[in-house]
């Protein structure tokens, strides 16, 4: 009796942990046929502050990559020496990251607002420590640089946890 009681159990047990692991399923992945390399992503848009984040892996590289459209004709470039990308967690963690290239702003008539502005889309590769901490905690919010002047951007905190999601199925995927 004890015996069946815990086959009961074990199977239990087995089933509710296959039918509580989520699947990973990104918004692209698919395999770059010259490199052989899978690239894969996450798209998140944050409507309050008219940001999307794109989180993904490009073959072992992952990365954080944002883009925000910016009232007027801005001239200014991202560095990639000088304007880091700083991320704060809700466990209190704050990560930095650089720039993987010097990013200029593309200008562009917005109709619906009939305004000129210019959007920077900044990629920003990470560490794979960097990742396991984003994978373990949510952002609550991050700050960027362009030459120098802040920008901040408050993260909702449902966005944060799918995006903390989104980096735990980046790392299960490497």
């Amino acid at each position: 009796m004890i015996k069946k009681l815990g086959i009961l159990i074990f199977l239990f047990l087995t089933t509710l942990t296959a039918f509580s692991q989520k699947k990973c399923k990104f918004d692209y992945e698919k395999e770059d046929k010259v490199s052989g390399k899978t690239i894969r992503f996450y798209e998140f848009n944050i409507l309050l502050a008219g940001v999307k984040i794109q989180i993904g892996n490009n073959g072992p590289q992952s990365y954080f990559n944002f883009g925000i459209d910016m009232v007027g004709e801005k001239e200014e470039v991202i560095r990639k020496e000088t304007d880091t990308l700083y991320i704060r967690l809700a466990n209190k963690e704050l990560l930095t990251l650089n720039p993987k290239e010097n990013t200029k702003g593309t200008a562009h008539i917005n109709e619906q607002q009939r305004q000129v502005k210019t959007f920077f889309a900044p990629m920003y590769y990470m560490t794979e420590d960097q990742l396991k901490m984003l994978s373990e905690s949510p952002i609550v919010g991050f700050k960027f640089l362009i030459e120098g002047l802040e920008y901040t951007v408050e993260m909702p905190d449902k966005k944060g946890e799918k995006i903390m999601e989104g980096f735990g199925c980046l790392k299960q995927s490497k």
